[in-house]
Order: structure tokens, then C-alpha cells, then sequence
């Protein structure tokens, strides 16, 4: 029985072109997850709108806010084809990380950790309407779509062949989100596509929503960001701040601070504290930087925070360690496979697994 044979207020479709049935994704019997302020705002933006244009929120949060990155739909279908419409703004190319990466979407197939990447959704390359057909292997199935990593997604509809069933996901096991705060590295860069940064690979493997709150060269530890992070309920929380700090000074003054403002309104969460992964050495600013976040960590645990700590200057440690960034920065996705190693080792020393 399809589900709207129940319900005809379910997965109404919004236009039907060649046999394909395209539906509105924020409407049952689909799971959207990732972007707790879609509904309310009518985008599909990260940030409430009156956070977004809050004038003591740094100017680059602002601009970084509309990237759709941590979105994810899911649902099932019998269909043997599927098709996404969509819209996305703000697409800059960069040398150093492709298309697909940056603004592209990714398809996975599956239930729980179990999912397994299917095909990508290249981009436009412009700023028009975009539809890519996916064939699909006969029998129902579980479907996640992964929004893009750094551009705005305007509009979205999923298609699937007319007559096919269209039914809910299998609930996430961990039903509250993962939130993810930190740099361009949270939100994504570099990653091959969507599915391979270090925050979607740890939500997919511990079956959880992501709430993905990296913001490219502008996360700065602000309090207005940690107030607006105690309005989540939560699985647990990623601290992954220390890159975008404009000064080690600066670094010191913010980190403990904005830790201790989450913690306060969240005395049981999992925390798990992270330093750059792309560490120099013990010669370079890096080495003070990290004795900064390690200071937060042991301050935590002394009076028996529920916190894990992992250690930047070993995240990328291994076989052909040097081949783990595109730029000697941002991870590629032998980079993110390790970051994603040692998070969810944290998490589940802390009882998230």
C-alpha cells in the first residue's frame, strides 16, 4: 500500500514531466534533516533570519551562513529512476576544490552506517534551473541526498518514476543531531563530494542528523554563536574552532570562553575538542595554538566534563600522511577518512556510538 493511499495530504507531487513525478522534499513522506531553520526562514539556509542579520555576528558567518552544507533528504522509493531539480546560488570555483565538492550533491543508497555512495549530482555551471536523471536498481530501497558543501541551494524538488512508491526513511538510530562548529575544514573543504567530509562520514557511520556549523575562514568562537548552538538539542556537540582565529591571542581569549558558554547550558553533552589537523610543528604558532585548546580540554576534564580531545598534531598520522590535504590545509578525502577515525573514536569513548 503507498502511503498516499492513507494519507492524499503526503508527498503531493508539484509537477509531473516525462513520466517522472517531482515532489517538494520538506513535505512527508520525506526526512529533511540538517537545516533546523529551512522551515521557518522558507530557505534553505543554516541560521535563524534574525541571527543572520544580527550586526554583532562577524560579517563572514553571515555570507557563509546561506551554504546549504549538512543538509540531507531521505526516503524510500521502489522507483527505478531519480531525478533532482534544483537551484543553487553563490557557485565560485575554486582551484583547489572541484565542482562536485563545492556544489554538487551526492546520492547514497541505504540504511543506517550501511548507506553506500551511489552517484554524484554535478552542478551547473551556471545558476539556472539544474535536473540530473539517476538510474536506479530495481526493488524499494533507501535513498540520502547530501545538499552541497559551499553554495545556496534556492530551490529543490525530487523526482521519481510516476507510479512508484514513495515512503519514510528508517528513523535515524540517534535521533537528535550531531552539531559540527568550526572552520572551512567542518564545512567541507575539500572534499571530493559531499558525502566525504569529515561531518557527514561521522553522522553516517553513528546514524545521526548533522547540524553542520563550519563557516570558511569566519568561525571565531563568538558568544552569539554558542547562544544560538544552546537552542539545539543534541547528540552531541564537534568544537572544531581554532583555524579562523585572526591571532593566537585572540585564540586564547575566545576559546575557553565560548567552550564554557555551551557547557553551561549543557552541563551532560558530549564535547569533543578538536586542533587543526594541519599542524607544523613545534617551532611554529601552531605549537601555542595548541597548547591554548589542549588548556580548554584539561580545564574541562579536571572538573569532570563529559569532553574527549583530539589531538590535530596526530589526525593525519599514517601511510602517506603528506597526501592528506589539497593545499597543505584543507583535507582531501584521505584527510577527512582520518579526522573522521579519530572523532568517532572520541564519541564513543564518550558514549555516543
Amino acid at each position: 500500500m503507498k502511503l498516499t493511499d492513507v494519507d492524499k495530504n503526503f508527498a503531493v507531487p508539484i509537477a509531473n514531466e516525462n513520466g517522472i513525478v517531482y515532489f517538494d522534499p520538506n513535505l512527508p513522506p520525506f526526512d529533511f534533516s540538517g537545516l533546523p531553520n529551512k522551515e521557518k526562514n522558507g530557505n534553505y539556509r543554516r541560521l535563524p533570519t534574525a541571527l543572520a542579520e544580527d550586526p554583532k555576528l562577524f560579517w563572514g558567518v553571515k555570507n557563509m551562513q546561506v551554504c546549504s552544507t549538512g543538509g540531507m533528504i531521505r526516503f524510500k522509493t521502489d522507483s527505478d529512476t531519480l531525478a533532482v531539480k534544483s537551484t543553487l546560488s553563490g557557485i565560485y570555483p575554486y582551484p583547489h576544490f572541484s565542482m562536485i565538492g563545492l556544489a554538487g550533491m551526492d546520492v547514497y543508497v541505504g540504511k543506517g552506517k550501511n548507506k553506500k555512495y551511489y552517484a554524484n549530482i554535478i552542478p551547473s555551471e551556471n545558476e539556472k534551473e539544474n535536473v540530473v536523471t539517476i538510474p536506479l536498481k530495481p526493488g524499494l530501497k533507501e535513498i540520502t541526498l547530501n545538499l552541497p558543501t559551499y553554495a545556496e541551494v534556492v530551490s529543490i524538488s525530487v523526482g521519481v518514476k510516476e507510479g512508484s512508491r514513495l515512503l519514510a526513511p528508517t528513523p535515524f538510530k540517534n535521533e537528535k543531531p550531531i552539531c559540527f562548529y568550526g572552520s572551512s575544514i567542518t564545512q567541507g573543504g575539500c572534499c571530493s563530494h559531499p558525502g566525504t567530509a569529515y561531518p557527514t562520514i561521522v553522522c553516517r557511520e553513528l546514524d545521526a542528523p548533522m547540524v553542520n556549523l563550519g563557516f570558511s575562514g569566519s568561525c571565531q568562537g563568538e558568544l552569539i554563536m554558542a547562544d544560538y548552538i544552546n537552542t539545539l538539542d543534541l547528540t552531541a556537540f564537534v568544537y572544531d574552532y581554532d583555524h579562523n582565529c585572526p591571532t593566537v591571542d585572540f585564540l586564547k581569549e575566545t576559546h575557553l570562553a565560548c567552550y564554557e558558554r555551551v557547557r553551561e547550558k549543557n552541563p551532560s553533552l558530549p564535547i569533543v575538542i578538536l586542533s587543526k589537523p594541519d599542524y607544523r610543528g613545534d617551532d611554529s604558532e601552531d605549537f601555542a595554538r595548541r597548547e591554548i585548546i589542549m588548556n580548554t580540554y584539561r580545564i574541562a576534564k579536571e572538573r569532570g566534563d563529559k569532553v574527549a580531545f583530539v589531538d590535530g598534531k596526530h589526525i593525519f598520522d599514517g601511510r602517506f600522511k603528506d597526501g592528506c590535504t589539497t593545499d597543505g590545509c584543507h583535507p582531501n578525502d584521505l584527510g577527512f577518512s582520518r579526522m573522521a577515525i579519530k572523532v568517532l573514536k572520541a564519541l564513543s569513548e564518550l558514549g555516543v556510538k
